[in-house]
């Protein structure tokens, strides 16, 4: 009769110990999801303030464009008035606008660092939701 309620002890215990370790697999795997999913809503929030930060930066320079010129047609600009004199925020280590086909329209680069346009048409297409 020992034997059986040992036997049966060890058989609870098996079966317990197997519903905790099912359990914590399932934690870890809703834990991935939620991480998964936060990634992506924090890779749309970055999108839309590097949006912003373009359109501020669009509608700064047409602002003052339109100032200047008036409505006339603009003279041919120097080398050196042709300069990027914006600066990225400090959280970005460059800026780079594509239009809707992958084309880099903008781009405000740091010092020496050369990006591969195929680079960054394969990242647009990721961070662009499917229609």
């Amino acid at each position: 009769m020992s034997l059986s309620k040992a036997s049966t002890r060890i058989g609870l215990f098996a079966l317990l110990l197997s519903v905790i370790v099912l359990s914590l697999f399932g934690s870890l795997w809703a834990a991935d999801r939620a991480l998964h999913r936060a990634d992506q809503d924090a890779l749309v929030l970055d999108a839309h303030g590097s949006a912003l930060f373009a359109e501020r930066e669009l509608r700064l320079n047409a602002q003052a464009l339109t100032d200047v010129v008036g409505g006339r047609p603009l003279p041919q600009a120097s080398a050196a008035s042709r300069r990027d004199t914006t600066t990225a925020p400090p959280a970005f280590d460059g800026v780079w606008v594509l239009d809707s086909s992958g084309r880099t329209v903008w781009t405000h680069e740091p010092v020496g660092a050369s990006v591969d346009s195929s680079d960054l048409a394969a990242i647009a297409r990721e961070a662009t939701p499917a229609s």
